[in-house]
C-alpha cells in the first residue's frame, strides 16, 4: 500500500517484474521512488487498474506518464463514460488503444488473474473492488481489495473468503466521527458510503468464519485522519477479532508505505 486516504489511494503488487497497479491516486514523483525500491521502472508496470472515478483514486499527471509508458489503464466499462466528467485532465491523458474497458467476468493483466465486483459507494459509474490472483511457487494467492464501500453483505464475504491478503476500509470511529466539526450532511454521507472500524472487524470476522484457506494477512485501508487515526483502528480490529486464528493485521498511511507483504 503505497498511500490510502483522502491524500491519494494506490496499491502495487508485483512478482518478478510483472507488477500493477490498483488505483493511480499519488503523483507519478511520488510513485516512483515506490517502484525503484522493487526493482521495478514504469514501464515495468503491466497495467493499472481504477476501483473509480474519485480523484484521490485518479491523478492525470500519473495516468499521463502511465501512458507515456505505453501501461494500459484498465476500469469497469461502466466507468467509462464518466472519466471525462470526473476527471477532465486524466481523460484527456488517456490514449483510446490503452484504455482497457472489462466487464464482470475474469480477466488477466500480465502474471495476474484479475476478477472484479462491485461494491456500494457514490462515485459516477459506480465503484469497484478486486480479487487478484497470481501463481507463486506452485500454488495460487489470493489477494482481495475493497477500499471504499458503503456497506458489506454475504455476497462480499464470499469473495473475500480464502483470501491470502484482505486489503479493507476502515474509515471512521463513530465516537471521533461524532466529534468532529464537520457538518451533519457529511457525517451522514460517510456513515452511507465508507465502512467503520466496527464495520471492519465484522466484516473479517465473517470472512475468517467463512475460510477453509485463512489469510495471513489483513490490511486496514482508507483510515480518515479526522474522524478515525491508524492506532485507533488497529486496536478496534484487534480486540474484536473472535476466530481463534489471528492473521497480521497491517496499518496503512497517508502519502506513506505501508510494512511490505511477502506470499510464499
Amino acid at each position: 500500500m503505497l498511500s490510502s486516504g483522502s491524500s491519494g489511494n494506490c496499491i502495487l503488487l508485483w512478482r518478478g517484474k510483472d507488477a500493477l497497479l490498483v488505483d493511480c491516486g499519488i503523483g507519478p514523483r511520488s510513485l516512483a521512488p515506490y517502484l525503484e525500491r522493487a526493482a521495478l521502472e514504469f514501464a515495468d508496470l503491466d497495467g493499472a487498474l481504477l476501483t473509480h472515478v474519485h480523484g484521490d483514486h485518479l491523478r492525470a499527471a500519473t495516468v499521463k506518464k502511465l501512458m507515456r509508458e505505453n501501461v494500459p489503464l484498465h476500469c469497469h466499462q461502466k466507468i467509462v463514460r464518466h472519466l471525462s466528467l470526473s476527471c477532465d485532465q486524466a481523460a484527456a491523458a488517456i490514449r483510446p488503444k490503452l484504455l482497457r474497458p472489462f466487464g464482470d467476468r475474469m480477466f488477466s493483466v500480465g502474471a495476474f488473474r484479475v476478477k472484479p465486483f462491485e461494491v456500494p459507494h457514490d462515485a459516477p459509474g459506480g465503484c469497484f473492488g478486486y480479487s487478484l490472483y497470481a501463481r507463486v511457487g506452485s500454488g495460487i494467492k489470493k489477494v482481495s481489495i475493497a477500499t471504499d464501500i458503503g456497506e458489506c453483505d454475504q455476497a462480499l464475504v464470499r469473495r473475500f473468503a480464502d483470501s491470502d491478503v484482505v486489503i479493507i476500509e476502515s474509515n471512521y470511529d463513530e465516537r471521533l466521527l461524532d466529534l468532529t466539526n464537520r457538518p451533519q450532511d457529511l457525517k451522514d454521507r460517510i456513515r452511507r458510503v465508507h465502512l467503520s472500524n466496527d464495520q471492519c472487524a465484522e466484516f473479517v470476522n465473517q470472512v475468517l468464519a467463512r475460510s477453509r484457506r485463512l489469510p495471513q494477512a489483513v490490511v486496514q485501508a482508507h483510515v480518515s485522519q479526522e474522524s478515525n487515526t491508524v492506532d485507533t483502528a488497529h486496536k478496534h480490529l484487534r480486540t474484536r477479532l473472535r476466530h481463534p486464528h489471528k492473521p497480521k493485521l497491517v496499518q496503512t498511511y497517508h502519502l506513506r508505505e505501508s510494512e511490505l507483504i511477502t506470499l510464499e
